[in-house]
C-alpha cells in the first residue's frame, strides 16, 4: 500500500458516510476499521496521484467526437444541446476548470469531492448521451467506427482497487474475495459515490480484479 506520499483526508460528510457503512457491515473491530479508514486515504491519494499523471489521448476524443452517428428527428434538439455542451466543456481551459470544480465542491450539499478527472469523466458520459440520441435506422451511409469507450477501470482505477483489496485484507485479516467480493464492493462504491471517483466498478470487473489478485 501507498505510505510515502500526503493522504488525501476525507471531508467529515465523506468520512461519516464511509465509517457509517463499516459500522453498519460491522466488519471487524473499531480498531481495524480506524486503520482501514487511514489506508483509503493513503490509497485515494495514490489514485489522484496516478490519474494526474496518466497521459491524456486528445486523438481518441476528437475521433470519438467526429464518428458520432446521425441522431433520430425527435431527438435531435437533445443531441445539438449535448453536443455544444461537450464542445464548450472540452473547450475549458484549466483556470476555467479549476474554477468551475471549486463551485461545484462548495455547492454540492452532500460535500463530495470533485477531483481534476471529475470534467473529463463527466465528458465520456455526454458522449454517451450523444451515442443514446443516435438513430440506427436512419437513412444515408454507415457511420464512421466509433473508437472505443476507454475501460471501465483504467489503470490507475485497477490499481487502486488492488490496493484497497490489500488493505481490507490485512485490516480486517478477511480474503476479500472469500463472499466474491460483496462487502469489499460496497465499500468501494461507497468510497466512489462519496469522493466522486471517476470508476464505473461493475461486479463483474471487481471479481475479475480480484481474481487477478490471487495468481
Amino acid at each position: 500500500m501507498a505510505r510515502f506520499i500526503q493522504p488525501q483526508f476525507f471531508t467529515p460528510a465523506q468520512l461519516d458516510a464511509i465509517t457509517g457503512l463499516l459500522d453498519r457491515m460491522a466488519i471487524s473491530d473499531e480498531e481495524g476499521r480506524r486503520i482501514f479508514v487511514i489506508a483509503l486515504e493513503y490509497e485515494l491519494a495514490e489514485y489522484e496521484k496516478e490519474r494526474a499523471e496518466q497521459p491524456e489521448v486528445p486523438e481518441q476524443a476528437a475521433q470519438a467526437e467526429a464518428a458520432q452517428p446521425a441522431p433520430g428527428p425527435a431527438l435531435e434538439p437533445l443531441a445539438r444541446a449535448t453536443e455544444a455542451l461537450l464542445h464548450r466543456l472540452r473547450a475549458l481551459d484549466d483556470p476555467d476548470a479549476g474554477v468551475l470544480l471549486e463551485r461545484l465542491q462548495a455547492g454540492d450539499p452532500y460535500r463530495r469531492h470533485y477531483p481534476g478527472q471529475y470534467l473529463p469523466a463527466l465528458a465520456r458520459e455526454l458522449e454517451r448521451l450523444l451515442e443514446a440520441c443516435a438513430d440506427d435506422g436512419a437513412a444515408g451511409p454507415p457511420a464512421a467506427t466509433v473508437t472505443a469507450p476507454p475501460p471501465a477501470v483504467d489503470a490507475a482505477g485497477r490499481h487502486f482497487v488492488l490496493a484497497v483489496a490489500e488493505a481490507f485484507e490485512e485490516c480486517f485479516e478477511t480474503d476479500p474475495a472469500a463472499d466474491g467480493g460483496t462487502a469489499l464492493g460496497r465499500l468501494l462504491q461507497q468510497v466512489i459515490d462519496s469522493c466522486g471517483l471517476p470508476l464505473r466498478l461493475q461486479g463483474e470487473t471487481l471479481q475479475q480484479l480480484l481474481e487477478e489478485r490471487r495468481r
